[in-house]
């Protein structure tokens, strides 16, 4: 589902650290939104700016992520929605990835919709939803284990590992369906 202008409006943020509220609300044009980001965000909000994640998909999904959540919660509500950087992270990647499973879902249905039911007794992508679950937990699985064999090299940045995460769960996709369900542009 793609945004109207008007909604890209009404979701125009800007997400700021270490500026006092009043500087900020001076240098706010009256029809944006400004909200503090709690120190857990600093990496991804990073990485949003930096414009390093590659694709254009994971910057607009998680702008839209951190403004969804500004929105929703307060200042104070917003530091006890996570413990650490990580747990920010985490939430960040699997949004990312769901975010792709339903684009993915959507697609299928259009088709699925499209066909002529009366000739098609079983589409190959039926039960869709639940082979992104089975492919969501595998990918899971592996970055686990490729996080714990690789904790000597330290921490790798937010953009890293969402690339690493994302890349791994579409070869699990790409492998299970035989094909790319959904094509993100670089």
């Amino acid at each position: 589902m793609h945004e109207t202008p008007s909604d890209a409006v009404e979701k125009a943020y800007l997400l700021y650290r270490g500026l006092e509220h009043e500087k900020v609300l001076r240098l706010v044009p009256a029809d944006m939104t400004s909200k503090q980001l709690p120190a857990y965000m600093d990496d991804v909000a990073e990485a949003i700016y930096s414009k390093a994640m590659g694709y254009s998909f994971f910057s607009e999904a998680l702008t839209n992520h951190i403004g969804d959540l500004a929105t929703r919660y307060e200042y104070e509500e917003l530091w006890q929605l996570h413990s650490s950087h990580e747990s920010f992270m985490d939430d960040c990647i699997n949004y990312v990835i769901s975010l792709y499973s339903n684009h993915s879902i959507e697609l299928f249905d259009t088709v699925d919709h499209s066909l002529d039911q009366s000739k098609v007794k079983q589409t190959p992508w039926q039960n869709c939803c639940d082979r992104f679950v089975r492919c969501k937990e595998k990918a899971k699985e592996k970055c686990i284990k490729r996080c714990r064999d690789e904790k000597y090299l330290g921490k790798i940045t937010f953009s890293d590992e969402l690339r690493r995460s994302f890349d791994e769960f579409i070869l699990i996709v790409k492998h299970d369906f035989g094909f790319l369900p959904y094509y993100c542009h670089e």
